[in-house]
């Protein structure tokens, strides 16, 4: 069985961004996010394997899910998308709670070959965004 799992799900499960072309599902390790186009899941999972290339060296992590914490993997995705949508001056400047396949697809256009992404700027984005604080409530 081939997965569909959207390689944005966990950014869509924390509320950070959406996708158009993304469906909820409840699985034994909680909510995520399948793609339901399988054409653009293949577009999505090179250009988050290419955000996650340029960030996490960025971050000062190696690709280790082991040893790199999951907040560096979601800093190199929505920073990477923070950097492609500031590259493509056309799209609008917040992400946050957006729809990102418009973007994706933009950036796929704009980028044939994802070894071409303006890195400085990929890189400059990512170490610059922050995911926010978690709050607790006190009882």
């Amino acid at each position: 069985m081939i997965s569909a799992k959207c390689p944005f799900s966990a950014l869509q499960v924390a509320g950070t961004t959406n996708c158009q072309l993304a469906s909820q599902v409840v699985r034994r390790g909680g909510a995520e996010f399948d793609c339901t186009k399988s054409e653009a899941l293949s577009i999505c999972k090179k250009m988050s394997r290419q955000l996650i290339k340029i960030g996490l060296p960025a971050l000062g992590f190696e690709d280790d899910l082991v040893a790199t914490p999951k907040s560096a993997y979601d800093r190199a995705l929505f920073g990477g998308l923070i950097g492609l949508n500031q590259c493509l001056e056309d799209l609008s400047e917040d992400l946050h709670k957006q729809d990102i396949w418009p973007l994706v697809e933009a950036a796929t256009r704009r980028f044939p070959d994802l070894a071409d992404l303006p890195r400085q700027s990929l890189e400059s984005a990512i170490q610059t965004w922050k995911p926010g604080r978690r709050r607790h409530r006190k009882d």
